[in-house]
């Protein structure tokens, strides 16, 4: 697991101007972006959860918000502040707003939610392939792993619901 102190070697270094010179304008860019990508999602997600009406969803998106999302947003913000890069506008931390009913399903919640994790599922790959910071690269090889695993139980989940979206069967004719 890639901890801040992984990146002791850039505080070490003394000011933010000697701290920026360790990562590339890119890998900056990247590291903003991400961390605007997460607030989005995070303000979409806790809309989405004020109208869950499943129990048990609503235990597991919850979970995801607490173990996965805020905990990325919390280590993506410890490193703009290490490199001394101004945040993004932050998400809101609740929402009350409740929707209707019968726009906001389950089922359009859960491939909406959906929809969001494989796009960070592509951010987390895009930032693998494209940092040259071994400690950055690291981390979000880490943020992939654990984005997999969402994906994966969010599937699980939706199929025993039947949610997921599932093409027409294949059937090979002779």
């Amino acid at each position: 697991m890639v901890q801040l102190s992984d990146f002791v070697d850039l505080i070490a270094g003394g000011n933010v101007a000697k701290r920026q010179t360790k990562i590339y304008s890119g890998e900056a860019h990247m590291l903003w972006e991400h961390l605007q990508q997460r607030h989005d999602y995070l303000e979409l997600t806790l809309v989405a959860l004020n109208n869950i009406t499943d129990t048990e969803f609503k235990l597991m998106v919850e979970k995801g918000l607490r173990d996965t999302m805020k905990t990325q947003i919390e280590k993506v913000e410890d490193l703009l502040t290490i490199f001394g890069i101004p945040f993004p506008e932050g998400a809101p931390q609740s929402i009350k707003t409740k929707g209707d009913p019968e726009i906001w399903r389950d089922e359009m919640v859960f491939n909406l939610l959906l929809v969001g994790i494989r796009n960070f599922m592509n951010v987390h790959l895009r930032g693998v392939k494209l940092f040259l910071n071994d400690g950055l690269r690291n981390l979000f090889m880490e943020f992939l792993v654990e984005e997999l695993k969402v994906h994966d139980n969010m599937m699980k989940y939706g199929k025993l619901k039947g949610w997921v979206l599932a093409p027409p069967a294949y059937g090979h004719q002779t």
